[in-house]
């Protein structure tokens, strides 16, 4: 899943969100960077931690210092300080715990239900609009066996901690 902050329209524009069928590990380190190529000026990209192996991957492929010692010192440092992970890193680890999974899901809850429209997802993007609608969540939780298309509500939870509300309530 990619997505943009329009400035001007004050909104996340989702530019592009689909799911691979069981791909192998070379498949979607490629996948990645045919977006990234095809795309261009990505800024950030969202990875779950539980694959460090794909972590350090994609670091390589970014340029990017992908000794697992060094990433893991600074994501530490990063954290004790209260520092954005995303401004030190392209490639950003995400971790799956009950405190960001419960994050990710309120956070994605407010930005989806927000009255200013903060989301924009084209049409096209089906599989997201129904995966979206029909997530059902235990205790900010995504029940996997209930909810279609489970990884890619995942991925937008995930790429939503990438947006940020200010201190004012704005973005």
């Amino acid at each position: 899943m990619v997505a943009e902050w329009l400035r001007s329209e004050r909104m996340i524009n989702i530019v592009y969100a689909e799911e691979l069928d069981h791909p192998s590990y070379e498949e979607a380190v490629d996948h990645v960077f045919r977006l990234v190529k095809q795309l261009g000026n990505i800024k950030n990209i969202g990875v779950d931690a539980s694959n460090p192996e794909l972590i350090i991957s994609l670091k390589t492929k970014v340029d990017e210092n992908s000794n697992w010692q060094y990433i893991q010192e600074k994501i530490q440092y990063y954290k004790k300080k209260n520092l954005d992970i995303a401004q030190a890193f392209i490639v950003c680890s995400l971790v799956f715990n009950t405190q960001s999974i419960s994050f990710m899901s309120s956070h994605s809850k407010r930005l989806l239900d927000d009255s200013r429209g903060l989301i924009a997802i084209n049409p096209k993007f089906s599989k997201l609009i129904t995966a979206l609608r029909g997530a059902v969540f235990n205790e900010y939780k995504l029940d996997k066996e209930e909810s279609p298309h489970n990884d890619l509500t995942d991925c937008f939870q995930m790429l939503t901690t990438f947006f940020k509300f200010k201190s004012s309530g704005g973005y």
